[in-house]
């Protein structure tokens, strides 16, 4: 039988993130922050021994047990006393504490482990301007490109209408994004007052900012690569960014584990 450990045999100090079983989706910024921090969690939904169905098996999908646990913290439970309250997945919760929204949540994790230290209120700001501009806009616009008629529908109800949207993604709002990060990395390694050049998005060194934006351009690569090898090309800066990111030891450690779930196909996620 299918099962995972209970509330009450959890140990209350170590982080928990409650997303989909069988997809990275947006899930995946928050797991990328836990793994180059080297922070204990327990992905609550692919914690359980059956195994993760195709995220294209609708039916599995939600009969699975992890898909109910995340039901069950987020919403089910969304109103209760034992957290506040929760809008949608992915969410993370530490004893009495649980939080939601990917930027909001990166942008916590990145003060709590330590990669905020040192930067200025002004740099901080520029962190959660690199999250929101990523996650809320250039993931958002992504994945509408797979769901042009229905936001909330599956995109297999849709996919004959996707190919021009994914079409205008690619080509007019993809090289936006990644003219964007190629500009940040150039203004802070070689443009603002004191800049040194050590290859990340803000201040000195590592921050969500550089994860999550890492994760963005491999998501281009797999899902809009017939337009992400021009615009990685005319962003010389970038390409050495994720060559090094992507080096670094946990982080390729991580990739290379059954901890990584699989890309999915139908959404820039």
């Amino acid at each position: 039988m299918a099962s995972a450990p209970q509330e009450s045999e959890r140990d209350p100090a170590m982080w928990r993130l409650y997303y989909w079983p069988s997809v990275k989706g947006r899930g995946e910024y928050v797991r990328l922050c836990f793994e180059e921090a080297a922070v204990p969690y327990l992905d609550v939904a692919r914690a359980f021994a059956a195994p993760a169905p195709s995220w294209t098996d609708e039916g599995a999908i939600r009969s699975h047990p992890g898909f109910k646990a995340v039901i069950e913290f987020c919403f089910a439970n969304a109103a209760d006393d034992t957290h506040a309250p929760l809008r949608a997945p992915p969410a993370v919760a530490r004893g009495w504490f649980a939080m939601c929204n990917t930027p909001a949540i990166c942008s916590y994790l990145n003060e709590e482990f330590g990669w905020g230290q040192g930067l200025t209120r002004e740099q901080k700001a520029g962190v959660d301007q690199i999250l929101s501009v990523v996650l809320s806009d250039a993931v958002g616009e992504g994945r509408l490109a797979f769901h042009p008629k229905d936001f909330y529908a599956s995109h297999k109800t849709q996919v004959d209408a996707c190919p021009p949207y994914i079409e205008q993604y690619g080509a007019k709002r993809l090289p936006k994004y990644f003219e964007f990060l190629e500009a940040a990395l150039r203004w802070n390694n070689e443009q603002r007052p004191g800049a040194e050049d050590n290859g990340f998005l803000v201040g000195p060194g590592l921050t969500a900012a550089d994860l999550v934006a890492w994760h963005y351009l491999c998501a281009c690569e797999q899902h809009f690569k017939k337009w992400y090898d021009d615009a990685i090309g005319n962003a010389p800066r970038l390409a050495a960014f994720k060559a090094a990111i992507g080096a670094r030891p946990r982080l390729a450690a991580y990739l290379a584990s059954d901890r990584c779930p699989p890309w999915d196909t139908d959404s820039l996620m």
